[in-house]
């Protein structure tokens, strides 16, 4: 049912809600379906403010709630339109969503936040150096925007990719001025 709920909402620009935290269910993501696989879904996300907040890529089967045309949508949306906010386009190459969204901020030297195997912490920050034969590798970042050495993951290991947003990006400008 929230898969097809999905679907309907794909490249429309009607913000939903999702949640996957069935313990504490005032934790929501705010954004736009950008495309949604069985198993992916990959959302431009957008700040409580209507502001840009990067992209996030979560699991379908994660998900246990989505809402749409509440209150808290409608204005986020106006903001967002009111700001002239917009993210850019993601290609789609493959049949991963995840992978377009690595290559992507591989691209573009964005930082990735990455949780491993549902959980729940944020595992790895960086930036993507190398995606080849279902492996992705990561230039650490650390909270100060150094650089922290290396990480070599199965991207079928991710569970979860935060790109760009507020927090990846303060951590981008700190790297980029080490």
């Amino acid at each position: 049912m929230l898969n097809k709920i999905l679907h309907a909402a794909k490249g429309i620009d009607k913000p939903l809600l999702l949640y996957k935290n069935r313990e504490d269910t005032e934790i929501f993501h705010c954004g736009y379906v950008l495309d949604v696989t069985e198993k992916e879904v990959l959302m431009a996300h957008i700040s409580s403010v209507g502001r840009y907040d990067g992209y996030i890529l979560l699991r379908c089967e994660d998900l246990w709630r989505v809402e749409s045309d509440d209150g808290y949508v409608a204005k986020t949306h106006k903001l967002y339109k009111l700001r002239h906010q917009e993210h850019p386009a993601i290609d789609r190459h493959n049949a991963s969503l995840m992978e377009d969204l690595l290559r992507f901020a591989q691209k573009h030297r964005l930082i990735v936040i990455l949780q491993f195997l549902s959980s729940g912490l944020e595992n790895t920050t960086g930036f993507v150096a190398n995606i080849h034969d279902g492996t992705i590798e990561i230039d650490r970042v650390n909270y100060e925007g150094n650089r922290d050495g290396k990480t070599y993951v199965h991207i079928s290991d991710i569970t979860r990719i935060d790109c760009d947003d507020d927090e990846a990006s303060a951590l981008r400008l700190l790297a980029s001025d080490a």
